[in-house]
């Protein structure tokens, strides 16, 4: 049995894999859909040469990403932002209220780097969600 949301939450860590991987090709497609509204270059070439560094402990589908390629500028993360702040960049869709669960997929974007695509949520009964999301299920939300 798998842990509940709330279960699952405590004690996190990130582990890294004992050697990159490349990503999966739905990992791939989650992390595209999440960044083609945004139409950049310099992150669209962060995205591509991406790959997996880690996991969540948890048990969540969550991978923690590193590229070769050049980090975003200040001032391109505030320009994706839509601020002037120096935060971190958050892209997120939600998966429609149809597949009964809760869930969100998160690019978490920080000085520059990809750190996380973050895969979280609940079946209808409370159990972690531990499987992809659909694509089809998707809709974007901005996010910061």
């Amino acid at each position: 049995m798998s842990p509940t949301q709330e279960e699952a939450g405590q004690n996190v860590e990130l582990i890294p894999f004992d050697e990159p991987r490349d990503l999966t090709r739905h990992e791939r497609g989650l992390l595209d859909f999440l960044i083609a509204p945004l139409n950049c270059a310099e992150l669209d070439e962060l995205v591509a040469r991406a790959k997996g560094v880690g996991y969540c402990s948890c048990g969540c589908p969550s991978v923690t990403l590193a590229s070769d390629a050049q980090p975003l500028s200040a001032e391109l993360m505030s320009h994706l932002r839509g601020d002037d702040q120096a935060l971190p960049l958050e892209i997120r869709a939600e998966e429609d209220e149809s597949t009964g669960r809760q869930l969100e997929v998160t690019l978490h974007v920080l000085e520059g780097e990809l750190i996380e695509l973050e895969i979280w949520g609940a079946e209808a009964d409370g159990e972690l969600v531990t499987e992809l999301p659909s694509l089809e299920h998707l809709s974007y939300c901005r996010g910061h």
